[in-house]
């Protein structure tokens, strides 16, 4: 009998707060690990630390904010 071996994947958001750009800006992370390996890249979008919740990874509200 063939064993079948399960394959993990996962998405993380984040933000990347060492960095900050003009206007108080920090950028947005995303990593995916597929089986145990990681992949880490820039969303290309910006957002104020005060409108990220930490619990979820995710933007607070549903308003866009206005682009520069």
């Amino acid at each position: 009998m063939e064993t079948t071996k399960k394959s993990t994947f996962k998405v993380l958001f984040y933000l990347r707060k060492n960095a900050p750009k003009k206007k108080g800006l920090v950028p947005i992370m995303c990593r995916i690990t597929v089986n145990g390996k990681q992949s880490a890249f820039s969303t290309k979008l910006d957002i104020s630390s005060t409108n990220w919740d930490l619990k979820y990874g995710r933007v607070l509200g549903k308003a866009e904010e206005p682009k520069p």
